[in-house]
């Protein structure tokens, strides 16, 4: 990956937990002890943050500073499909305990 697309990333990821955060650039540059304007510098790609702003960066957002620099467009497949399984998981789960609670229910009910 060269520099480039690594500061395209960093660039989108910074805008879209800034916007996530319903933080304007003012507030989070207030937050970093930096501008404004240097906060819209790094978001339109004319500037990189050191290592240490973009930390500040992080914890002002409250995200992990690596978050930054992944590329969710060239996610694995595991991370794509996560929230995915996880969902079929919970709706997998309840379509059994349905199915035993009525089953169960019939059991119960053929008694009578």
């Amino acid at each position: 990956m060269q520099f480039a697309q690594l500061k395209q990333i960093c660039v989108y990821n910074l805008k879209k937990f800034r916007k996530q955060a319903g933080m304007s650039q003012t507030q989070l540059g207030l937050r970093c002890a930096t501008p404004a304007s240097y906060i819209c510098e790094i978001e339109t790609g004319r500037k990189f943050p050191s290592l240490e702003m973009l930390v500040k960066i992080a914890d002002a957002l409250q995200v992990p500073p690596h978050l930054f620099l992944l590329d969710e467009k060239n996610k694995t497949p595991i991370q794509v499909f996560r929230p995915l399984l996880s969902d079929f998981a919970k709706r997998n789960l309840a379509e059994r305990l349905n199915a035993q609670i009525g089953a169960a229910l019939r059991r119960v009910l053929r008694k009578f």
